[in-house]
């Protein structure tokens, strides 16, 4: 009796630092705290295993309030290397790694259906699609999907309702000085029901991992595979790389040899264009200008193009207007109008259109 106590009090204490465990900014710190808190629970698997705490032959009458925890030691590991797991040595996010802890925590989360459904504790829907799966622990995606998407909707639905209910219910939990108040029947109903939501939280969980591994399966197969291209281009080389130079042609070459044989691509063109067309092709490859701006500004002067500027100066005008007192007085009394029409008139009132309902 004493040693499940000892084991009740490091279960919850192990589970409650897995639940609360976070990624550490240092990969190489991550690594560490990881790798121990999965021995930690491992350990703890074996030792409940070695306490001989569970039967097939049993029912779930036949186990005590105080050993119902022990039953979800799987369920733990699977949500902790789920979320956790997937990386190299050096921490960093690798898809064999992943697709491995996947099939890891999958592994897991049957083990505790499995064990789940040998004491009656999930229902009879629950049940029937865990018999009816081809390898008990290893389970494909179509065996475990809804395929129908009003039947899929619906079933979300239903689970999100118990989902809620479960937690609901649960939330005593977090309170120690209740619960040891309550009446061990009452407790006993309330842990049965935490391994129910963690069953349907499996279900849920497994799912999603069974749609991740066939992603992580087809990804790290088109990376292991050569694509068709690299093996055309294998080919390609092997075939007709020999005797490649990278040096370039000679245009020196005579065209024909003596023999009459071509020695060099050539182009014929007529005779009268052969200057212009070898400028063309042995050229800068655009038109350079042909005048230059002051050029170009008279010529458009002359035909009309543009127009000469004025000889006015509206800096002069200015100049003198300042000296012109009646000038200034005009602009003074516009001024003081416009001040005056501004204080009597609210701003955006003759926006007649765009201040309409």
């Amino acid at each position: 009796m004493t040693e499940s106590i000892t084991i009740s009090r490091l279960f919850d204490a192990i589970t409650g630092n897995a639940e609360d465990f976070h990624r550490d900014a240092n990969r190489k710190i991550f690594v560490q705290k990881y790798s121990a808190l999965l021995g930690q629970l491992k350990k703890l698997d074996s030792k409940v295993e070695q306490m001989h705490l569970f039967s097939s032959n049993e029912s779930l009458d036949d186990i005590s309030t105080e050993n119902l925890k022990f039953l979800s030691i799987h369920y733990h590991m699977a949500r902790f290397i789920q979320q956790f797991g997937g990386f190299g040595n050096d921490g960093t996010p690798d898809k064999k790694a992943r697709l491995a802890s996947l099939l890891e925590v999958n592994n897991l989360f049957m083990s505790y259906l499995h064990r789940t459904q040998d004491y009656n504790i999930i229902d009879k829907k629950q049940s029937d699609l865990l018999d009816s799966l081809k390898d008990s622990y290893h389970p494909e995606l179509s065996e475990i999907e809804v395929k129908d998407p009003v039947m899929r909707r619906q079933s979300k639905i239903e689970n999100y309702k118990k989902e809620k209910a479960f937690r609901e219910a649960l939330e005593v939990l977090q309170d120690r000085e209740t619960l040891e108040n309550m009446d061990d029947e009452v407790v006993r109903k309330i842990l049965v029901d935490q391994l129910r939501y963690y069953a349907l939280k499996s279900f849920q969980d497994l799912e999603d991992n069974l749609m991740e591994v066939e992603l992580l399966k087809n990804m790290t197969k088109f990376e292991e595979e050569p694509t068709k291209t690299d093996e055309q281009d294998v080919r390609v080389k092997g075939k007709f790389d020999k005797g490649y130079t990278d040096k370039l042609e000679s245009i020196e070459r005579p065209v024909l040899s003596k023999d009459g044989r071509v020695l060099r691509p050539f182009t014929i063109v007529p005779s009268k264009n052969r200057e212009e067309t070898r400028r063309e092709v042995q050229g800068t490859g655009q038109k350079l200008p042909t005048m230059t701006v002051e050029e170009f500004v008279d010529h458009e002067l002359k035909n009309g193009g543009m127009v000469a500027p004025s000889n006015t100066n509206e800096h002069e005008d200015n100049a003198d207007r300042e000296d012109d007192y009646r000038y200034q007085d005009q602009e003074t009394y516009r001024k003081r109008e416009f001040d005056e029409f501004k204080d009597s008139h609210r701003k955006g009132s003759g926006n007649v259109k765009g201040n309409m309902g």
